[in-house]
């Protein structure tokens, strides 16, 4: 294989590799929202568990709290909220 062709085929595959991020789809379309907004707050029933992360002052470790929502209720927290 002479020079020539070497080099051609070198210049080719930078071309190819430069143009393949141009060429790639985006996954989601310009102006698309991250996420749709909820049209209907979450409704867990009582048994379901539910955990929230606490932060307790003086303390930079948070604290992972979990219950179940008729726990919650009876606490007067809706986790939900926070």
């Amino acid at each position: 294989m002479s020079i020539i062709t070497s080099t051609a085929i070198f210049v080719a595959s930078l071309g190819i590799a430069a143009a393949a991020p141009a060429l790639a789809e985006d996954p989601k379309p310009a102006g698309a929202p991250a996420r749709p907004a909820a049209s209907v707050p979450y409704q867990a029933s009582d048994s379901t568990r539910v955990c929230i992360r606490d932060t307790i002052t003086g303390s930079r470790v948070p604290r992972k709290v979990c219950n179940t929502m008729k726990d919650w209720k009876a606490k007067g927290i809706d986790p939900f909220q926070r």
